[in-house]
């Protein structure tokens, strides 16, 4: 087994040591196997979506595997649309599901344009997705030609329905996902489950971030720790154009080309920035740092007493006004400058390290009366 490493916050990575959030940081996924079916599956899935909200999304959706058929439900807005909606029906008992938080891409913030999407005429796989087909409308033509109908405007219905017809062909998950993967262009990380196989999920992934959540009797997948951060500290990076599956008992990783391969393990050993342990950790103990203010000038801002305000005489009794004073203007930019010069020097004597020694008090000069600098400090207007 790989030597196993340790690392803090959120721990994913791209294959190049690049976080994975710079590369993706768009909507979220979440995927569960467990041992027992129960309402386990879906109150994982849905704390995992919650814990991804920082991602950014539009919609959200869950499917999970029930008996011999997928159950999906989807809405546009927040989660909590989401919640009130499975609230509203009777949620069956699931060993197996998947969750997803989208930004529209293809298609608007609808309904329809959720995710999960069911592929196949029989409806039992579904897929979330994460990035861009960008050869969805090549494979989408192909697909229309052979009189399939599409119910959104998605790329990611487009990969549903290759996994369902590649799924009819080989009766496994995981093959269909390697025969599908290598036929999409783009940046994407796919999840994927059929009722055929109630107890698998499999995962592939390019140029999007993918982690594995390794637990005792169940596993996780997820776009970022966070999803899964609740039950497992342990996780496995995967590398770039991988395609994994999770039972209950544990998970295997193969390439695109069918060979075997490993991910790498880590544990989390800190809280992470978008969950709740250590969140905005950065942040706290800011106040604790700062010197105190001592000799302060004047009291915090918020305590001064304000001068009412003036009331503003009619324009045009103003302007008839300074047409007898000449100097208006002038007197006017003197007690701006005036102004201006007495922050300047407060400023300066609340930074001076030495606070506590008496300050000299610092003349202000008169901008339109100073002498030319004649080698001597100017002397303060009398």
């Amino acid at each position: 087994m790989a030597a196993v490493d340790t690392r803090p916050l959120c721990p994913t990575f791209s294959a190049d040591g690049v976080p994975a959030d710079s590369l993706s940081l768009m909507c979220g996924i979440v995927g569960y196997v467990g041992p027992d079916t129960g309402t386990r599956p879906p109150d994982v899935v849905m704390e995992g979506l919650a814990r991804l909200e920082y991602r950014g999304y539009d919609s959200a959706g869950i499917a999970l595997v029930a008996g011999d058929e997928v159950f999906t439900e989807k809405r546009a807005g927040k989660l909590e649309n989401l919640r009130a909606a499975l609230e509203g029906e009777q949620v069956p008992s699931a060993a197996t599901g998947i969750g997803h938080t989208r930004w529209a891409t293809h298609g608007g913030p609808t309904d329809q344009n959720a995710h999960p999407h069911r592929g196949g005429s029989d409806g039992k796989l579904a897929v979330v997705h994460n990035g861009i087909v960008e050869n969805f409308h090549q494979l989408k033509q192909e697909l229309l030609a052979q009189g399939v109908t599409f119910t959104s405007e998605t790329d990611t219905e487009v990969a549903a329905q290759l996994l369902a017809a590649a799924f009819a062909e080989t009766g496994d998950l995981a093959e269909a996902m390697r025969a599908v993967v290598n036929r999409l262009e783009g940046a994407f990380t796919l999840l994927a489950v059929h009722a055929d196989q109630p107890d698998v999920v499999v995962a592939a992934r390019r140029n999007s971030p993918l982690v594995i959540g390794p637990g005792e009797g169940e596993n996780f997948l997820g776009s970022d720790v966070a999803a899964f951060i609740g039950y497992t500290k342990h996780a496995v990076e995967l590398d770039q154009d991988q395609i994994v599956t999770i039972t209950p008992t544990g998970h295997s990783v193969m390439n695109f080309d069918g060979t075997p391969a490993e991910g790498k393990p880590y544990e989390v050993t800190s809280g992470c920035r978008c969950c709740g342990e250590g969140r905005l950790r950065h942040l706290h103990g800011e106040g604790d740092q700062r010197p105190a203010a001592r000799g302060r000038r004047h009291p915090p801002r918020s305590h001064r007493r304000r001068r009412p305000a003036r009331p503003r005489r009619a324009a045009h009794r103003r302007g008839a006004a300074e047409e007898h004073r000449p100097d208006h203007h002038r007197g006017l930019r003197y007690r701006r400058l005036r102004r201006h010069g007495r922050q300047v020097r407060d400023r300066a004597l609340d930074a001076d390290p030495r606070r506590g020694r008496a300050r000299p008090r610092v003349p202000l000069l008169r901008p339109d009366r100073r002498r030319p600098h004649s080698g001597r400090v100017d002397q303060p207007v009398r």
